[in-house]
């Protein structure tokens, strides 16, 4: 594996990211972790990514974030021919079964509910490093 890891997070919530920080360091691989507080910022970030060619390897999206909720943002994914390819993952504290409904419905990867303790939120955080980076298979252009 050579290069950065490109990983695109919407998430307002700054204990959340401290907790992923701090578990992303298990992971001893190059990550260039960039985190948008809403979801306007997220999708603006991934139009950049367009025009630059640094589109990032993996997705997060919080469901309850400002300007546009995750959903929204999901959506503006799936319909992008640029992007609908990405991986995405809905990385969510929601506990509401129509809230993954609604996420696969509109075709995300993945749903996981985010942990509050750290020790938990580490093994999550691990248990997508295992499929993600080490598991799956992504087209070769998006190899890392």
């Amino acid at each position: 594996m050579t290069g950065v890891m490109r990983i695109l997070w919407a998430e307002d919530n700054e204990h959340d990211v401290l907790l992923f920080k701090k578990a992303l360091r298990s992971w001893n691989i190059p990550i260039d972790l960039h985190v948008c507080a809403d979801g306007h910022e997220c999708l603006s970030k991934l139009k950049e990514g367009l025009t630059q060619d640094e589109l990032p390897h993996l997705v997060l999206l919080d469901v309850n974030i400002p300007k546009r909720n995750g959903f929204e943002v999901l959506k503006e994914i799936r319909k992008n021919k640029e992007l609908k390819h990405l991986p995405v993952i809905i990385f969510s504290g929601s506990l509401n079964k129509d809230e993954w409904t609604k996420a696969y419905g509109l075709c995300a990867d993945c749903y996981i509910r985010k942990p509050q303790e750290f020790a938990e939120y580490n093994n999550v955080i691990d248990q997508i490093k295992k499929y993600w980076i080490e598991t799956q298979r992504t087209p070769k252009f998006f190899r890392f």
